[in-house]
């Protein structure tokens, strides 16, 4: 209802609404974008390109370093299934596991911590009061960081984004925001072992209807002339799902959980 209610008053694009990063970041160094939503680190490379262009008025963006509330209540919470972006599997096709467990465990060593996100020393970044600088003459693609670190540790992640504050606080906002926004952050590994049926069976198809049904009444909602349409719009999405079998697949889901759950707690 939030973003209904700016995009009635003239304060959210529309057409926004679908743009790319890259869309949105040339919107924002045109000048014409008071806030937006994105990743933690992309104010940071917003404002580093704004104070790169020419100008007498420099524009400089300042990240909300806590959740919003509504009506004064904390309503933010999110439960991520991994303690992370990415996963490390072995597939069943694999001929020599042995290695890639061998691969896995080097990954998970200091040195290599350290060597897939901060580079090689010297080459990649230099070291400045224990903080890795980057050396800018690479992008992060050629140096390969944030491609093979998905066994990195969090703490030595942490210290390549506080180092961007160390070196200049103007962009190193990332570093404070994942620190501010970790206590509303909790995980539950047993959700990442649940699987969505598949499609061709009864309970796949009933997930394929829940889908196009809240991407529909979604949008819907946002579009919506007025807050009480939106609200209808709301209300009518859970009215349609239970009629789609959102119950049914609720139990579905969350027998899968409970097995899950009860097998983490033998470990």
């Amino acid at each position: 209802m939030f973003n209904n209610k700016l995009l009635r008053e003239g304060l959210l694009s529309q057409e926004g609404l679908t743009y790319s990063f890259e869309q949105a970041k040339s919107a924002i160094l045109g000048g014409n974008v008071f806030c937006w939503s994105g990743q933690a680190f992309d104010v940071d490379q917003v404002n580093k390109e704004l104070d790169g262009l020419e100008g007498t008025e420099k524009l400089y963006y300042t990240a909300l370093r806590k959740p919003l509330t509504v009506d004064g209540e904390m309503r933010f919470h999110t439960i991520y299934a991994n303690p992370g972006f990415a996963g490390f599997y072995i597939t069943r096709a694999c001929k020599d596991p042995g290695r890639l467990i061998a691969l896995m465990e080097y990954m998970k060593s200091p040195y290599a911590d350290k060597l897939t996100q901060w580079g090689v020393e010297g080459l990649d970044y230099e070291l400045v009061n224990g903080y890795p600088i980057q050396n800018e003459q690479y992008t992060w693609k050629e140096r390969g960081d944030n491609v093979w670190y998905f066994q990195a540790t969090f703490a030595t992640e942490n210290i390549k984004a506080m180092a961007k504050a160390a070196e200049d606080e103007r962009f190193g906002q990332v570093a404070h925001l994942v620190l501010d926004f970790k206590p509303y952050w909790s995980y539950d590994v047993a959700l990442a072992m649940c699987a969505n049926a598949p499609s061709g069976t009864e309970l796949g198809d009933i997930k394929a209807s829940l889908d196009e049904i809240k991407k529909l009444y979604f949008a819907n909602a946002m579009i919506a002339q007025d807050e009480q349409e939106c609200q209808k719009q709301i209300d009518e999405l859970f009215v349609q799902m239970e009629k789609a079998g959102l119950e049914k697949y609720n139990a579905f889901m969350d027998e899968q959980y409970q097995a899950q759950k009860a097998k983490l707690a033998e470990r």
